[in-house]
């Protein structure tokens, strides 16, 4: 599955589900919904916490997590609603591309904090990518393997030097 087509059938979905569409809720109201799947994915990982630290979890009945497993499972299907929710935010406020702007948002952040991990937002770039990564490796195993031969020249001097 791609963001794209997630997007596109998300937004089918809500046509259905909303009869205004996409269009019956503000940006607001959609960052709202988003919001508050955000806030039910932190109180989930709340209870995750308690459950690995072993600690008292009081809830209403039903909604006591006890076990790692569930509350992971939890907590990754609320982030799944934040993220379902998102998208409908953005369609509203009019994107059409989403894989482009978190695509463009990510490497946006890469440059900023001179991280090499950058993602593809087409076809061009992700052949471009693929290009720049592996001369990243090629340049860092070089860079070992002169670390390696200089440690050797050093040690043999060293050695030299003793006799």
């Amino acid at each position: 599955m791609k963001v794209n087509e997630l997007f596109a059938t998300n937004v089918a979905r809500c046509q259905r589900w909303h009869p205004g569409g996409i269009e019956e809720c503000s940006p607001m109201e959609w960052a709202g919904a988003m919001c508050g799947e955000a806030g039910e994915a932190a109180n989930a990982a709340k209870k995750l916490k308690r459950v690995e630290s072993k600690l008292q979890n009081i809830n209403a009945p039903g909604r006591q997590l006890i076990d790692v497993e569930a509350a992971r499972k939890q907590v990754a299907e609320e982030v799944a609603d934040t993220i379902l929710y998102g998208l409908l935010l953005m369609a509203r406020v009019g994107v059409t591309n989403p894989e482009t702007v978190i695509g463009d948002v990510f490497n946006r952040k890469s440059e900023e904090y001179g991280f090499p991990e950058h993602v593809s937002t087409h076809d061009k770039e992700r052949f471009d990518c693929a290009i720049r990564d592996v001369r990243r490796q090629v340049a860092r195993k070089e860079r070992e393997r002169c670390a390696k031969v200089c440690d050797k020249m050093l040690e043999q001097e060293g050695n030299n030097s003793e006799v």
